[in-house]
Formats: C-alpha cells, structure tokens, sequence
C-alpha cells in the first residue's frame, strides 16, 4: 500500500508485523503521509529525536510524546503504546497529508489543525493574506507560514482572530463547535 502525499514516503508495512513503538509511530506516520520534519513540527519534537524514534537507534520515546502524538493525530494512546486495539480513533479513519487538510473516507474534507482552520477562516470570509494580516496586526508572511505550517500562531494571534473576527476560541484549537461565536 502506498501512501498519497505530494512527498516522498516510504510504502507502508503490514500493521501486523509491528511489534515496537518505533515500528508504530513510523506506520502513523507513512500512512498519514507525513515527511519526518512536518511530522516532528506537529509533535513539537525536533527533527533529530523523531529521526531516532523510528530510525536505528530505536530510541525509546516519553508517555508524554506518545500522548501529544495521540491527541495531534487520529490515533490511539492504547495501540501506540501496546500495539493493542484499532490504530486510528473514531475522530478520523483515513486521511491523507496535504499541509492541514485531512479527507475522510465519505470524502469530505476534515481541518485536521489549528494552521488549517486559520486558512479556513480567511478563506471564508475572502480575505487575501495581507487583509487577514492587516486585521490581526500581523504580517502576510507570518500567516502565510502559518497555513503553510511552517510557523505557529502565538497567543496574540489566537486573541485577536477571537476578538476582531469573532471566532470560537474552543473550536480554532480544538475544531469541537462552532467556528463562530
């Protein structure tokens, strides 16, 4: 089985045949078709500590890694960390990367991340990233790189986007309600 992405990834092993974590985390990562550093931007880990995770030197990762793991991503704490039970939550069987938009298996498009609902509510409301940026006393390039995931919001943007459009705080890091408040 091979994994649609617009990056290279390696194919994806029998889940069967997964006996460590590494072996886990490196199938949730080649079957949502992530590259290792987008992979490791998501977690919040660095390039190297992923790289040892899944590479040779096995190295054993922190419940806290496996637990923001879980909560990034659709996957379940209990397979990832003994191997037992569905590897995927109920949130989302089947998605493939494309920077933060996930498609279910019905084919409806599902913001799998906060850089994503950031697009989605300039998309919405048809604003070109220089307006958003205008509006939220920020920089184009800096909410370009946001939905691009190269850059996180910070604690000022996630304020303003509430207060000068509106949005549902719960829902922009969380995507649970209403985007609207």
């Amino acid at each position: 089985m091979s994994v649609k992405s617009k990056y290279k990834v390696e194919p994806v092993r029998d889940i069967n045949e997964l006996a460590t974590v590494s072996d886990r985390i490196e199938y949730i990562r080649c079957t949502l078709g992530y590259p290792l550093s987008h992979f490791a931007r998501k977690i919040g880990g660095n390039l190297m500590s992923i790289k040892n995770m899944v590479g040779k030197k096995y190295a054993s990762p922190r419940l806290s890694v496996l637990e923001t793991m879980a909560e990034v991503f659709p996957i379940s704490l209990q397979w990832l960390v003994m191997g037992e039970g569905d590897a995927f939550t109920s949130k989302l069987t089947d998605y493939y990367y494309d920077t933060n938009i996930g498609i279910n298996l019905s084919g409806k498009q599902i913001v799998v991340d906060i850089n994503g609902r950031i697009k989605l509510i300039r998309e919405s409301q048809n604003m070109s990233q220089a307006i958003m940026a205008n509006i939220l006393r920020s920089t184009r390039d800096v909410i370009s790189s946001i939905e691009n995931n190269r850059q996180n919001p910070t604690s000022i943007l996630y304020q303003n986007l509430a207060s000068k459009l509106k949005i549902n705080l719960n829902w922009l890091i969380s995507g649970e309600g209403e985007m609207y408040k």
